[in-house]
């Protein structure tokens, strides 16, 4: 299986135009009218994780060799957020292989955590004239608007941090722009 490999992927956006109230008093239309909305949401299952002995146990010279697996290293989905950081997979199923010898573990066996996000923008233009060229463009963005964190892959190192999640992502994101367009 890939590094990369993902066995589903989704990317949903949607936009939407709010009308320009042109029937309204010139305040209301100018602040509340025109707006274009748009979000994207973004969906992607486990990434696989690559367990490694972290040592050159078949004296080959490569370090990343596999471990032996002595048992599944699955454990039960409906466990607190807290217990999966802290122990994503089973890491005691796993040991060093016997000198000489590589481990029998497969190849990216195990799988991560998927990923999600949701992603917003709004932006109105504000003309200077009636035909529309010459206008102020305000846009405001979030970016993980929900502030969902992207967890990485635990760690896959017989050495140090197996089975553990160390690191996240995906913090919320604001931003705002003003472009002149003449």
């Amino acid at each position: 299986m890939s590094d990369f490999y993902a066995k589903y992927i989704g990317s949903f956006s949607a936009m939407y135009g709010a009308p320009k109230l042109l029937n309204r008093n010139i305040i209301l239309r100018e602040l509340a009218g025109g707006w274009n909305i748009s979000t994207r949401f973004t969906a992607r299952s486990s990434t696989p994780v690559n367990v490694v002995s972290g040592a050159d146990y078949a004296l080959t010279g490569t370090p990343n060799q596999r471990p032996n697996v002595n048992g599944n290293p699955i454990l039960p989905s409906d466990r607190s957020l807290s217990e999966k950081l802290a122990q994503w997979f089973d890491s005691t199923v796993f040991s060093k292989p016997a000198n000489g010898t590589f481990g029998n573990l497969g190849r990216n066996a195990l799988l991560g955590p998927g990923q999600n996000s949701l992603n917003a923008a709004m932006l109105k233009n504000f003309p200077f004239t009636h035909s529309n060229r010459r206008y102020v463009q305000f846009r405001m963005e979030a970016f993980s608007l929900f502030n969902h964190p992207i967890f990485s892959n635990p760690g896959n190192s017989l050495a140090s941090n197996l089975g553990k999640i160390t690191s996240a992502s995906g913090d919320r994101q604001l931003q705002m722009a003003l472009k002149v367009v003449f």
